[in-house]
């Protein structure tokens, strides 16, 4: 008898690594999904301490009273650079699919609504573009 495998065992074997490389490239997008999240969590963070020290500095908020795309060339991340409070600012990792939206229709507060991708974002953020980050 030959020495090899029959069909059979080699449709087998075939089965099994397409099920295998389609369970490894799920994984492989959640986690970026995830590593995406991180990345805009910790820029809502920055913006925050960014936003409260400019306040500080200057006793209001950059004004804004349409939804202004936060993207680094923006009026509102440019006063924040010129004003020493922000070094340097990333878009959303998903532009222009998601973007950063700031809104501030007084200078005593704002708001800005971010999107998240992952259902693994701590409390109060949920997956979905209605998170929101306000002094």
């Amino acid at each position: 008898m030959g020495r090899g495998f029959t069909v059979l065992e080699l449709l087998v074997i075939g089965a099994i690594f397409a099920l295998a490389g389609t369970v490894v490239v799920a994984m492989m997008r959640d986690t970026a999904k995830k590593s995406r999240d991180m990345r805009r969590l910790e820029t809502m963070q920055v913006l925050k301490k960014s936003l409260a020290e400019y306040y500080v500095k200057t006793n209001r908020f950059p004004v804004a009273s349409k939804p202004v795309v936060l993207n680094g060339s923006d009026t509102i991340i440019q006063a924040l650079m010129t004003s020493g409070m922000l070094d340097r600012f990333d878009a959303d990792p998903s532009s222009p699919q998601y973007d950063y939206r700031y809104k501030a229709s007084t200078p005593s507060t704002y708001t800005i609504t971010f999107c998240l991708e992952s259902n693994t974002a701590p409390p109060p953020y949920t997956p979905g573009c209605a998170n929101i980050l306000s002094p």
